[in-house]
């Protein structure tokens, strides 16, 4: 193997549309829920929400994967 395999990443409309739905709702509880976020544990959960979400978006966005493949295809040529 070479290093030159292929990672083909398919999003269906609608899966894409749920997910971004889903995204959004659950970034809405968490602004609602961190005024009451009194502990640590409690702050760090909805740290470790956000930045999942912010993940998801990220994986949905086909122009950072364009930009990883390019990257990619720098360092191997």
């Amino acid at each position: 193997m070479d290093g030159r395999e292929w990672a083909i990443k398919i999003l269906k409309p609608q899966a894409a549309e749920r997910l971004h739905a889903t995204v959004a709702a659950i970034e809405e509880m968490l602004r609602f829920a961190k005024p009451l976020a009194r502990t640590h544990v409690a702050r760090r959960m909805l740290r470790e929400m956000k930045a999942t979400c912010k993940q998801l978006r990220q994986e949905m966005d086909l122009r950072t994967e364009l930009k990883n493949i390019q990257a990619i295809r720098a360092k191997i040529d």
